[in-house]
């Protein structure tokens, strides 16, 4: 199973550090960005982190009010639709744009496997928790 992920760079540049180390290594990472950004996206650690996958292409998209989600559905179309059989696919669209719960839903309809998540439930979902105080302190008992 190849797993995509379509990164929304735009909505999302401030966690890009925070969101790359919870991917997988072998994954397919595309990393959308504003043609002309206002705001930069990487900084010299990302960089860094970026040299660990095996995929990581930059995608230059245009600017404008809310044409960042036409992109991405365009392009993951267009990956589908390359691909031999796109059921050993997973595409995750990560972004803090609700749009892509609609674009989400109109991929699934059309029987791919698509998932919109945001960076905070990605980094989430890969970061162990630590036990609650409560239950560490009666797993302990203090010897007299």
């Amino acid at each position: 199973m190849i797993h995509y992920y379509f990164i929304d760079g735009e909505n999302v540049n401030h966690q890009i550090s925070k969101i790359l180390p919870n991917l997988e290594a072998d994954a397919k990472i595309f990393l959308y960005y504003a043609k002309n950004p206002t705001i930069p996206m990487l900084t010299f650690a990302d960089a860094h982190i970026m040299e660990s996958f095996k995929h990581i292409e930059f995608v230059p998209c245009v600017y404008g009010k809310r044409v960042f989600p036409l992109q991405i559905a365009t392009h993951i179309g267009m990956v589908a639709s390359d691909l031999s059989n796109p059921d050993d696919a997973i595409f995750t669209i990560i972004s803090d744009n609700l749009a892509f719960h609609a674009v989400a839903q109109f991929l699934e309809d059309r029987n791919l496997e698509v998932e919109y998540t945001t960076p905070d439930k990605i980094y989430a979902r890969f970061t162990v928790k630590p036990e609650p105080m409560e239950s560490i302190s009666t797993q302990t008992k203090i010897k007299e």
